[in-house]
């Protein structure tokens, strides 16, 4: 069942077809919230007595633009839902709003657009124009949203014709029927065909993860030749470190990184570092900083904290700013640092959320719930993120009878020139 937010400013009765929709199981999706630019609307009131979560967002209640906009985007990813349908809702979506749900906000217009659309052109001006414009026909149009007023793809649209004897009123009540019919249709086929291909996607994966025991034979760098050239630019130099092998499997780094294996934090994070292939000028910068991140990782090898925690503590280190303004840099993200989580926090339930198994996690869900930014794990995640991240392949991993470190290291994958199949889908589909 899709999570639905619906944005309106006036009455709703584009709402009221939705819920309707669900209640009559005509639509595999159910309203969270509703939320209005207009505290007096007639909608809010209707959602209430229909039990829905409520809203009001306005410039009354965040006079800065930004502010509002993050607020709005906050307010719809703290719901979770997965789709935000505009009925009648009178304000442009901001950016940060858009980008948190790109190609998930949709809406309906009272026009076969491009015609009649853009600013000015809502409610009974639509209906006005066309019956001016002299139109033998109008319709109504569904589409995505985007940056402008009715701008971005159209999902569907469906005539209406215009009678002599009409009226912008009686125009306008024939549109409105038909948009209550387009609405939850237009939804539910988009929902279906999701569906679909979440499932062509999972059948792929499954096929993968019968060999995925055979990602084990990743080893990384070579962990002696990676340290000698990150210590040499070190000052003070870091303390010696002893490992007695050169690369490492998974199922090995989790024993050296066992409380009681007897391997220093120090040496755990670099053998981890190189098991990942971090970039070596990264990895100075890393260690040139180490003192910061060694409690974390010795609270987590203690069990101290867990990986929610430790994420939260990483993730402060790296967002956090210096006194001119500049970002930290601490030589490793969150793709880097969950690394880290995993081998470190005894429960390894603390999953890899790199650029590829989060790619894997958005495909396979249908959804972004990690994001990305050109490809790679951005600052824009929490722990909140990175925990839907992991209840999702722990969600998975019952469903296929398996572990989910099992289902995170088919992710994982392997690239380079002999890519496994799996990484080789994932790059295909994104």
């Amino acid at each position: 069942m899709k999570k639905l937010a619906i944005l309106v400013s006036g009455r709703g009765s584009n709402m009221l077809a939705l819920i309707r929709a669900s209640a009559e199981q005509r639509l595999s999706a159910e309203v969270r919230i509703v939320i209005s630019n207009n505290r007096d609307s007639a909608a809010l009131a209707s959602a209430r007595a229909h039990n829905i979560a409520v809203a009001h967002l306005s410039r009354r209640t965040h006079p800065e633009p930004r502010a509002l906009d993050r607020a709005m985007r906050d307010t719809l990813l703290a719901q979770q839902v997965d789709f935000v349908l505009l009925a009648g809702f009178m304000k442009k979506i901001g950016p940060a709003t858009l980008a948190a749900f790109k190609r998930r906000i949709l809406n309906i217009h009272p026009s076969l657009l491009p015609e009649f659309g853009g600013r000015g052109m809502y409610g009974p001006h639509v209906h006005e124009a066309v019956l001016a414009a002299g139109k033998t026909e109008t319709g109504v149009t569904v589409h995505l949203v985007e940056g402008g007023y009715d701008e971005g793809a159209i999902l569907a649209r469906r005539k209406v014709p215009v009678r002599k004897t009409d009226t912008a009123a009686t125009l306008a009540e024939r549109v409105l029927r038909v948009e209550h019919q387009i609405y939850p249709e237009t939804l539910q086929k988009i929902i279906i065909r999701l569906k679909n291909m979440q499932k062509a996607h999972l059948k792929i994966f499954v096929q993968h993860l019968a060999g995925a025991t055979a990602e084990e034979q990743w080893v990384g760098f070579n962990i002696k030749d990676w340290w000698s050239y990150v210590k040499k630019d070190l000052t003070p130099p870091c303390p010696k470190i002893n490992l007695h092998k050169d690369k490492m499997t998974r199922t090995q780094l989790k024993a050296l990184c066992h409380a009681n294996s007897g391997a220093s934090d120090l040496e755990c994070a670099v053998a981890v570092m190189a098991w990942g292939g971090q970039n070596r000028k990264h990895g100075i910068m890393l260690f040139k900083r180490f003192a910061d991140i060694q409690p974390i990782i010795g609270d987590m090898r203690s069990g101290n904290i867990t990986h929610l925690e430790a994420y939260e503590r990483f993730d402060d280190i790296w967002k956090k700013r210096d006194p001119l303004g500049k970002s930290g840099s601490l030589g490793m993200g969150a793709a880097y640092f969950t690394k880290l989580i995993f081998f470190c926090e005894p429960s390894h339930k603390g999953y890899i959320m790199d650029q590829w198994t989060s790619k894997s996690v958005n495909l396979l869900k249908g959804k972004d719930v990690v994001y990305l930014t050109a490809g790679h794990v951005n600052k824009k995640n929490t722990f909140k993120n990175y925990q839907r991240f992991c209840e999702y392949i722990d969600e998975l991993a019952s469903e296929l009878g398996t572990s989910g470190e099992k289902v995170e290291m088919a992710m994982f994958s392997k690239g380079g020139k002999n890519k496994w199949p799996w990484r080789q889908y994932v790059v295909d589909q994104t």
